[in-house]
């Protein structure tokens, strides 16, 4: 079994545990923490890759269990030094040539390295007949990375995370956040599944592409945001209808006609105005009790906690809370609820 690395989004430590489990039959979680899971598994690169719900992934090469006061320096000499390591790091991707560069990172910022350690690592890398140096564009990345908890990594990253400053339109969320929401729901593929504030469209395309589905329902007020869907969804295959409709009023969904709804609402201002959020969250709320089925999942991200929370109390006879997610949003301190529908 090879060990591996890999982080996810703050919050959903549980959901990663458990879809580890699901997905990697044999898999052995040695530790896990908000944010970064350590596994050892049969699995291959590929299979790794392939798991949405994480977000970057690596093979472990060395674990520091404990820090002293400069961690980055010393975990670099020590590995530049380690001669056992030297078959694992020139030979990493099992005879695959490829490019590389060695980085390192305090608590999720870059930091500079010791450059005639750094040097002298690199050297020892690039003397085997499968890696050379390129710091600018490489095909895989070393990564000396330290943790709050107080330990650090060392490891070789395979995956590649877009640039979502660059990819992502404003307010468009992450897509392993997405992932994350539609796993949430419990998909199945009897689910008619609706989200009424698509924007651009992230979530129900994450669950059209990603999950089995009956029908998914994507809908925005916004006229332009609807053709953007329109436009992200022309490769989607199946019942993928999109509607230009008013969450608050959803006339054109029949009462308890929906399985699960997974949605991101507005947090302060709808349709470029201020909202009166308690009303309109309540709102929302009555006409989601509308149209869900009895048993049906809602799955709603918003920073709004205090209002949610207090608005359940009122919808007792309608909603049970099942659970609450804390997580961030795009820095921003955030909640994912999983509410079940009573009748």
């Amino acid at each position: 079994m090879k060990t591996y690395y890999s982080t996810f989004i703050t919050g959903f430590t549980d959901v990663v545990k458990d879809n580890l489990q699901k997905h990697l039959k044999d898999v052995q979680i040695d530790l896990i923490t908000d944010g970064l899971v350590i596994y050892k598994t049969t699995a291959d690169i590929e299979t790794i890759k392939r798991l949405r719900f994480l977000n970057n992934s690596f093979v472990l090469i060395k674990y520091f269990p404990k820090l002293g006061k400069n961690p980055i320096q010393e975990m670099v000499k020590q590995v530049a030094k380690d001669i056992r390591l030297v078959p694992i790091i020139r030979n990493p991707l099992m005879g695959k040539k490829a490019k590389f560069r060695v980085m390192a990172m305090s608590e999720n910022q870059a930091v500079k390295m010791d450059n005639d350690l750094r040097i002298r690592l690199e050297k020892n890398i690039s003397e085997g007949k499968y890696l050379s140096i390129d710091r600018s564009l490489p095909d895989i990345e070393f990564l000396f990375s330290t943790r709050s908890e107080g330990f650090g990594l060392f490891g070789l990253r395979f995956t590649k995370r877009p640039n979502y400053e660059k990819t992502l339109e404003k307010g468009e969320l992450y897509p392993e956040l997405a992932y994350l929401l539609c796993l949430i729901s419990e998909p199945t593929a009897n689910d008619t599944f609706l989200d009424p504030f698509s924007g651009s469209g992230s979530i129900p395309i994450s669950r059209a592409i990603s999950f089995p589905f009956k029908t998914v329902y994507a809908s925005d007020k916004d006229t332009k945001l609807v053709e953007k869907i329109k436009s992200k969804a022309r490769k989607v295959r199946g019942n993928f209808i999109i509607g230009n409709w008013d969450a608050l009023k959803l006339e054109s969904l029949g009462n308890k006609s929906i399985d699960k709804i997974v949605t991101d609402p507005p947090w302060g201002l709808y349709g470029n105005k201020e909202l009166n959020l308690e009303h309109f969250y309540e709102d929302m709320l009555k006409e989601f009790s509308r149209i869900l089925k009895k048993d049906g999942l809602l799955v709603l991200l918003t920073a709004q906690k205090e209002t949610v929370e207090l608005l359940l109390n009122k919808f007792t006879s309608e909603f049970v809370l099942i659970k609450r997610y804390d997580t961030l949003v795009s820095g921003k301190k955030a909640g994912v609820y999983k509410i079940r529908k009573l009748n």
